[in-house]
């Protein structure tokens, strides 16, 4: 996890070798120490970083004799020498003591040198120049230089120094001269430029200022292994083993002349483990090999392991072994002479063995959080005989003959000398070690241990290790296909402390056969159930199962206390969320929240308000769709027809000073997805720099702006403005789901009646350094928008599209989520998904190694990952992240669109010139496909709302797909289709469809609407690209039936984005250039042009092309501000300007008296006289409107 995740504290133990690498000459201990802040192992491996945070470290003795007492420190400390010594010098390594000297490598003013130091007070003896570095080398450029703990090596009187700068220098310490150099080839950093002249510029701040910076991937450029771990000389007789940062070779060279003998690929290994009967055993992570001393050539290559174990550590050499540490966690001894795995030495508990020293019979492993040692077989054994020789109770004796016996496989003898000395009626009662004898012995030889579990429990310290016992005992009990022993266990967790809740800092259990799987504590419980009822086992075990869930949730709702009782129910839910009672626990859960809430105020009671949201059903249930929706869109169109009836509608014109929110708190749009059970439906969401502001379906602001720019950085991952332009939300409930390139932030959405809005929880991906990016180019922001193949104006049977699809997604952000749903939030982060609770943000299941570049989709009850070939595609549970199956899917140029575990696909055919395309829906969870309709191959696709896609021919033929229930809902033909037809937009509200068909202007279109053009930025949103002329058709969502008396038409507008969608009106904008001719040629002032129609009937209800703002040129980027007033039947409408500062904006206010009007036709722009923009032309058009009205 620490590797997938941002900065951690011991990030220097693993990836600064300078300040983590001790030596020492028995006496005193040296270590080279640095006191700058923190830096992310991203800066730490990427090559070339160059943000110099700290010029100088310092060298340090300590006294091992006097408890680690400080003898001396360099430079000195309070200028303990009278002369002025250099405070710029950085220490490359720890180092090398040889006799009463200590030989350190140090660079200063780009130059490497060798200081001999008195290893009693630090004073310099003699110094040797080595090397001048170039700039873009310089240690105060170079982080990764600084991190790489250079000390030289020392055979036969030559010193061999390594300089991390594209050489090694070797020194005759006799002579004090330089004997040879070997030069290599190493990476420059990117951010340095060389000029002609020769001067060389540093290009990050430039890059800073103007576009934002990228970050490399750690692993780009290099292969699966990363990088050479140590770049520290290993000398073997007449050669010395180079292992240069940066290089992709093992060098070896002969040790008195520098003669290149060799080079080798390095591949995927990344340190030398040691050299051995004239081979060069190099470990990498996942393998181990051997190299010829003599000609560089593989000997032997071997996997260490069968199940992809990890090396976690340094291993060691001993005589013909090599010992590793693996991630099972265990150590595994490797014959030198083949690469077998001759022996796992399994490690007790969860803790990872680290580093291995040998000393005195002992390996001696210094992990994360322990020091560990481990003995050698033949030394203990002779230990043991010797003790229980003179005692044959000694108990140290009979402590490890146990151990080793269980080590061998004799499990039952082990595990009794261990209880004979650490069992309660032993002479060293200990209940962790004999608890640990027990765990090991479950987890390695469950049939001989099977029956100590219960002993396991009772005698655990804790209740973390009575859980672990348990947890092995089921999964022994059912890999050894004994379900109703594995249910006797779980009848012991349901005897456990059912009221307590899980720790907020509960460790994730690893599934034994899925390791790649980790679930929390209840999912577990509630996997194993479903495991046990899934065996093939007789009826009675299911009686005892139904049984035992009842009487557990009869002593659950016994519980007196209601806030006992809630935890309790919750904890229920949990185990049996797929079993008979959970509807009835629910409810019961229901009922307690509602008892705890009479008592509670402030955030208590909105907490609790919140979860009865949660457990409320959807609001759209699938099995009564008809009534149900036709009931609620009743409701609405009722509200909306009282608020603002249709018929005349007043409009008052004003021109009103700008006020300083105007200037300071200008939105942009944040693309706000609802859930079917969202707490405001239609709400739309804002982000105005320091805040963000949710919208009512009307235009209200609900509730106060949420602050994100405070002091004391309340949400510092939000604060920069630009992490949210691309990006976007989800509304689950009252739960806003907030996602940047690098953070999910929930907030929960309130009502000021019911409380505040307030912050729940967040995660963020710290492996970013400068989330700042440059959107000049439009990218996929949703994790449906990059599984999906891109529609638009192209066809569905279409290379281009084909094309298009292949080249739209250049890089998948490395932190990134699924849909969520009420059941969770599934969010990748690298290679790792995890599934987050919606309402706490705690983990319910990770599982690591997902492919790269996967996405995701699915419903609340599974979840399919997968890539762009749709290759392997994994069919994951929700509730748990188990494996439920694996399918190839279609590519993604084929995939259309998604509804829970529903994919629409077009069905591949071999014929380009097919002229009708099978488009055909895929249940993910089964692989089950079938056709639901077959289209023209020229027709274009539309997704409409989450589960209708919409499909139409050039000659008006459309047709709506239910994905979700894998039907044609309904096929209808669009009268007057527009000639030159591109692409289809809808717009959903209340129970219909109004379609917007853009068509392509010919050159008499052109020449006649030249000076109408697009607002840069009409509304909050991004609007489109340009103004365009469409016909407008309102048609029922069930039946397809034509809503409007006849399509409405518009010609040179835009949408304005995002409109509130509970209002009965529909704006467009354009701007008019007032030109000098009527061509429309040359300079002039801008105007915009406003339109406004009635949804229900298309009608016009306002239009005006005489919009103006003060000064003329902020007309570009105007911004259309729009809200409803139900009590007074109302429509305000402010424009604004990003530009403006000052002067006034036009208000309109639509007052929808209700009376009768003879205006009841959709609008027809041919019908309407065009403005033109011409001063001749605007004069004529004047004269005749006069003339008209009289």
């Amino acid at each position: 996890e620490f590797e997938e995740r941002g900065t951690h504290p011991l990030d220097s133990l693993f990836y600064d070798a300078t300040s983590s690498t001790l030596s020492s000459d028995g006496e005193l201990v040296f270590v080279v120490e640095e006191n700058s802040s923190p830096v992310s192992r991203q800066r730490l491996r990427q090559t070339g970083h160059s943000r110099n945070t700290e010029n100088s470290n310092r060298l340090v003795a300590y006294d091992i004799s006097q408890n680690g007492k400080l003898r001396w420190q360099l430079p000195r400390a309070n200028n303990e020498t009278a002369g002025d010594e250099p405070r710029s010098r950085w220490f490359l390594g720890s180092p090398l003591p040889l006799g009463n000297e200590l030989f350190v490598l140090v660079e200063e003013r780009q130059q490497i040198r060798l200081d001999v130091l008195s290893s009693a007070t630090g004073e310099t003896i003699w110094s040797q120049p080595l090397a001048e570095v170039d700039v873009e080398y310089d240690i105060n450029n170079r982080d990764d230089r600084k991190q790489l703990g250079l000390s030289p090596a020392f055979a036969e009187g030559i010193l061999l120094c390594p300089t991390g700068a594209g050489a090694a220098i070797a020194v005759d310490l006799a002579a004090r001269t330089l004997l040879w150099a070997y030069r290599f080839t190493i990476p420059k950093p990117d951010d340095v430029r060389r000029l002609a002249n020769g001067i060389q510029l540093r290009m990050q701040v430039l890059a800073g200022n103007m576009a934002g910076m990228q970050v490399k991937s750690s692993s780009a450029g290099s292969t699966d292994g990363g990088r050479w771990l140590d770049a520290l000389p290993v000398i073997a007789g007449d050669k010395a083993l180079l292992t240069p940062a940066g290089s992709e070779f093992l060098h070896c060279v002969n040790i008195r002349t520098g003669e290149l003998l060799w080079r080798s690929p390095r591949a995927d290994f990344i340190t030398i483990a040691g050299i051995t009967n004239r081979m060069v055993i190099l470990l990498g992570q996942k393998t181990a090999a051997a190299v010829s001393l003599d000609d560089g050539k593989i000997a032997w290559k071997q996997a260490i392991g069968s199940n992809d174990e990890l090396v976690c550590g340094r291993g060691i050499l001993s005589g013909k072994r090599l010992y590793v540490p693996i991630d099972t966690p265990a150590v595994a001894e490797i014959d030198t002479s083949n690469g077998k795995v001759v022996g796992i030495s399994l490690g007790r508990g969860s803790a990872l063995p680290g580093n291995l020293v040998s000393y005195r019979g002992e390996v001696i492993s210094q992990g994360l959080d322990s020091l560990d040692v481990y003995h050698q077989t033949a030394d203990l054994e002779r230990g043991i005989e010797t003790a229980l020789q003179e005692n044959p109770n000694d108990p140290w004796a009979v402590t490890w003959r146990g151990e080793l016996r269980l080590d061998e496989g004799d499990t039952t003898k082990g595990l009794i000398d261990i209880r004979r000395i650490h069992g309660s009626e032993g002479p060293r009662p200990s209940g962790s070690t004999l608890s640990r004898a027990i765990q090991f012995a479950l987890k390695n030889d469950f049939l001989a241990a099977a029956t100590f579990w219960t002993e396991g429990v009772e005698i655990a310290p804790s209740q973390q290790m009575a859980a672990t016992t348990r947890q092995l005992a089921t999964e022994g009990f059912l890999q050894a296909h004994e379900p109703m022993k594995a249910w006797e266990v779980c009848q012991d967790c349901l005897r456990s402390l059912t009221s307590s809740p899980p720790a907020d800092d509960e460790t994730l259990i690893q599934d034994p056969v899925d390791t790649s799987l980790w679930i929390a504590s209840n999912r577990w419980f509630q996997r194993k159930l479903n495991q046990i009822l899934e065996t093939p086992s007789p009826k009675t075990i299911q009686q005892i199962i139904d049984e035992d869930e009842k009487k557990e949730f009869q002593k659950v709702t016994s519980i007196t206390d209601p806030s006992a009782r809630h935890v309790a129910l919750d904890v229920f839910i949990n185990r049996f969320a797929t079993r008979k009672l959970k509807a009835e626990a629910t409810n019961s859960l229901r009922a307690t929240l509602q008892e705890e809430l009479s008592g509670r105020t402030g955030i208590a009671r909105q907490d609790i308000l919140l979860q009865l949201q949660l457990l409320a059903p959807n609001t759209i249930d699938r099995d009564h769709l008809p009534q149900n929706a036709s009931g609620q869109i009743d409701a609405v169109k009722s509200f909306v027809s009282d608020a603002w009836p249709t018929g005349q509608v007043d409009v008052t014109q004003t021109q009103e000073a700008t006020e300083v929110g105007d200037v300071l708190n200008k939105s942009t749009q944040v693309r706000l997805i609802h859930a079917p059970n969202s707490g405001f439906p239609g709400a739309t969401l804002e982000h105005t720099g320091r805040s963000i502001v949710l919208r009512d379906q009307f235009g209200a602001a609900i509730g106060d702006a949420i602050s994100i720019d405070l002091e004391g950085a309340k949400h510092p991952h939000l604060t920069n403005y630009f992490r949210l332009r691309s990006h976007s939300a989800f509304l689950i409930s009252r739960i806003l789901l907030l996602q940047t390139s690098h953070s999910l932030t929930a907030f929960e959405i309130c009502e000021p009646t019911d409380g505040e809005h307030r912050l729940l929880w967040a995660t963020t991906d710290d492996r970013i350094l400068h989330p700042r990016q440059n959107f000049t180019t439009q990218i996929p922001s949703t994790s449906l928008e990059r599984l999906l193949r891109p529609l638009g104006p192209l066809p569905l049977q279409s290379r281009v599209a084909v094309e298009l699809s292949n080249h739209q997604i250049q890089r998948v952000p490395a932190f990134r989520i699924g849909h969520p749903q009420r059941t969770g939030v599934p969010i990748i982060s690298g290679n790792t998904l995890e599934l987050r609770h919606i309402r706490t943000g705690k983990i319910l299941w990770r599982r690591r190694n997902i492919p790269v570049g996967s996405e995701l989709f699915g419903d609340s009850d599974v979840l399919c990952i997968t890539g762009r070939d749709g290759k392997e595609s994994q069919i994951l549970s929700m509730a748990d992240g188990h494996r439920i199956a694996s399918h190839d899917l279609p590519p993604r140029q084929d995939r259309l669109n998604a509804s829970g575990k529903h994919l629409l696909v077009v069905n591949s055919t071999d014929s380009d010139t097919s002229e009708t395309v099978q488009l055909a829906v895929i249940d993910v969870s089964d692989n089950s496909r079938h056709v639901v309709c077959e289209c023209s191959a020229s027709a274009r696709g539309l997704i409409a709302d989450n589960d209708i896609f919409l499909t139409i021919t050039p000659n008006g033929i459309l047709t709506a797909i239910d994905i979700a229930a894998g039907r044609t809902k309904f096929s209808t033909t669009l009268q007057e289709m527009p000639n030159g037809f591109q692409q289809l937009r809808c717009l959903s509200w209340q129970d219909r469809y109004i379609l917007f068909a853009t068509r392509k202007e010919n050159r008499h279109d052109e020449k006649r609407f030249n000076g109408i053009d697009a607002i840069e930025r009409f509304g909050t949103g991004s609007g489109q690209v340009k103004a365009e002329s469409s016909t407008i058709w309102s048609i029922s969502q069930l039946t397809g039936d034509m809503v409007w008396s006849q399509p409405a038409s518009i010609q040179r507008h835009i949408v304005q984005t995002p409109q509130p969608t509970g209002l009965p009106t529909l704006l467009f904008g354009r701007r008019l250039r007032m030109a000098n001719t009527s061509t429309g040629q040359g300079r002039g002032r801008y105007r915009l042009s406003l339109l406004c129609l009635d949804k229900r009937n298309g009608s016009l209800i306002h239009i005006d092309d005489k919009l103006q703002m003060e000064p003329p040129q902020t007309t570009s980027s105007a911004e259309l501000s729009v809200t409803g007033d139900a009590l007074n039947s109302t429509v305000e409408m402010r424009l604004l300007s990003r530009r403006q500062i000052g002067g006034t904006i036009p208000k309109i206010v639509l007052h929808f008296t209700g009376a009768p009007t003879e205006n009841t036709q959709p609008f027809r722009a041919e019908e309407e006289p065009l403005v033109y923009t011409d001063i001749l032309s605007e004069v004529k058009y004047w004269i005749e409107r006069a003339i008209l009205a009289q």
